[in-house]
């Protein structure tokens, strides 16, 4: 539901990808996931993707918070000629605070925190997606006399696209892509167990 809705406002790209650093067999690479610190950062762009040159990539993907049109444009530049940039979004697992839900747009793991990615300030994506994505649309325990979101991946709230989902959210990264001038979206949908 969720692509069709974006395809339909323009604001998905799909193109090859592979993991960072590796050739796909379109002859793309790929580089997968860059953040506003990455971008600003002295090294970037010789040594900003994951030690590597963004030189060597043609398209990328980018944690959207707090990546502007200029952190874009930088990439898109870095990159070889035709560079696509992507906004990063994960279709089942959202940012929210709530119970389980520590907000933090990559989540938490074991002896991994938010600092370690440079994301724990919230920004304005951050609160744009919380302002159209409350906790009500998150998965619920049903069991649970409270009801609290579900957190199958760490620090991040569980979330099957529904209407009233996909009707919030599909505008929003809409919004997001074209005001950072983003090719589109990747979307992450996958579950680890």
């Amino acid at each position: 539901m969720l692509l069709p809705a974006l395809l339909s406002c323009g604001a998905l790209a799909l193109a090859p990808t592979s993991a960072a650093g590796k050739t796909s067999n379109t002859g793309s690479s790929a580089f997968f996931i860059l953040f506003a610190h990455d971008i600003d950062s002295p090294a970037f762009p010789l040594t900003a993707c994951a030690g590597f040159d963004c030189g060597r990539y043609d398209t990328f993907v980018l944690q959207p918070l707090n990546v502007t049109a200029r952190h874009v444009a930088a990439v898109r530049a870095a990159g070889r000629p035709g560079a696509t940039v992507l906004a990063y979004f994960d279709t089942l697992h959202v940012p929210i605070v709530s119970g389980c839900a520590t907000g933090h747009s990559m989540g938490d793991h074991a002896g991994k925190t938010c600092a370690d990615y440079g994301q724990c300030a919230d920004g304005p994506y951050l609160q744009r997606l919380r302002a159209a994505f409350p906790p009500s649309m998150a998965d619920r325990n049903a069991s649970a006399s409270d009801t609290p979101v579900v957190c199958s991946y760490p620090g991040l709230a569980d979330h099957v696209p529904h209407a009233a989902s996909v009707a919030a959210l599909a505008p929003l990264l809409a919004d997001v892509a074209v005001a950072a001038a983003f090719d589109g979206w990747y979307l992450d949908n996958r579950l680890r167990y």
